[in-house]
């Protein structure tokens, strides 16, 4: 009788503290009960102790920081729009990872916006920070940074923002204008009259608020991380013109940068349009203006225009030019790289007298110098 009643006893406790567990989810907002009954169940704790810490985290004595990638998500989100003041409400109140854990688990990269026309001075500093510092973190695994020399591509796109002018401390400037027209103002706040002509010029037009960012940054062949290197505000009016000098300075500010000579290096292999037309106007009859309408047609979609172009790269990649000039050898091998390239995948579908097999060849022999291209760089 005394067992009985003692195991009888021991199942009605059992079934208060299950009921005390579903009351005190029911009745109480508890802050990421999930991470709280994962992590005592992780521990081994009972259904009691359970209800102990779910109590604790009510009142704010416990906070489980078994965050999942979602949480961690979801703070950058926060700190991005509302700030650290934000960031800290919402996790005191959901609990979600504070902007230490964020410091802690998140690689946070720091850029310099461009506040006026793009010059190389922020270009150069974006790539002492986000780059270079980047090889010289002993931190940093060889996932997050290349350690052999490898090439790079370079990325550009747009992200939208909401038009609002800010103040930069830092250098006493108005920002959130876009680069194009801010030439027109003196964006520095030197007097009462500085803001003044800021506001006339919005108002006449000759100066316009940011639409968009143009992000631009470097990606190294292998690796998913990307190092932006320009963020700059656009008014959605830039012409092939301003782009085409966005992207030289960019490559003069890589090449001119003393913090990336010795870099591991790194470089950047290019076949432009400008390239090819230097070299293209090599063949008999070709002219400046015959070579740029080949590479700047005025139909995109025009097939046999295409194909002329890349029959030409290809018998380009068969000329024999003589120099020891390093740049000149660089580029040869470069376009001699992209001529084979070209010649497999066109060959098979615009030659009538090769076999399946051949053609079947000319396709592997692409799969693999794209492969090879893509392992070595």
């Amino acid at each position: 009788m005394l067992n009985m009643a003692r195991k009888i006893g021991t199942a009605i406790q059992k079934a208060a503290n299950y009921r005390h567990f579903v009351m005190a989810i029911t009745e109480k907002n508890v802050p990421r009960v999930q991470a709280i009954v994962q992590t005592a169940l992780r521990n081994g704790a009972s259904i009691s102790a359970i209800v102990c810490k779910i109590r604790s985290s009510v009142e704010g004595l416990y906070h489980p920081a078994n965050f999942t990638t979602s949480d961690m998500d979801v703070s950058t989100l926060i700190y991005h729009t509302g700030g650290h003041a934000l960031l800290y409400a919402m996790s005191q109140c959901s609990g979600i990872p504070s902007l230490r854990t964020l410091r802690n688990h998140t690689v946070f990269t720091r850029v310099m916006p461009t506040i006026g026309h793009i010059t190389q001075k922020e270009i150069d500093h974006n790539i002492r920070e986000v780059i270079v510092k980047a090889l010289e973190d002993k931190d940093m695994t060889s996932s997050q940074v290349p350690v052999t020399p490898c090439s790079m591509s370079l990325l550009i796109d747009e992200v939208a923002l909401k038009e609002s002018a800010v103040h930069f401390w830092h250098t006493n400037s108005i920002g959130g204008l876009c680069w194009k027209h801010s030439n027109a103002v003196d964006l520095v706040l030197c007097t009462f009259q500085s803001a003044v002509n800021i506001a006339q010029g919005l108002a006449n037009g000759s100066v316009h608020m940011g639409k968009e960012m143009t992000i631009t940054s470097l990606l190294f062949f292998g690796l998913d991380r990307t190092f932006p290197v320009l963020a700059a505000l656009t008014c959605k009016q830039e012409t092939a013109e301003d782009m085409q000098f966005i992207l030289e300075l960019i490559l003069k500010t890589w090449k001119d940068s003393s913090g990336i000579k010795d870099a591991n290096g790194m470089y950047l292999l290019i076949v432009t349009s400008a390239i090819l037309e230097c070299y293209l106007i090599m063949f008999k009859g070709e002219t400046v203006e015959t070579v740029k309408r080949l590479l700047n047609p005025k139909d995109l979609q025009d097939v046999p225009h295409a194909i002329e172009l890349m029959q030409m790269v290809i018998s380009l990649g068969t000329c024999n030019v003589e120099t020891n000039h390093p740049s000149i050898v660089a580029n040869m091998d470069a376009i001699r790289y992209l001529a084979a390239l070209l010649e497999a995948i066109l060959e098979p579908f615009i030659n009538i007298n090769l076999s399946l097999q051949e053609q079947i060849i000319r396709l592997s022999k692409f799969v693999h110098l794209s492969f090879a291209c893509f392992r070595l760089y």
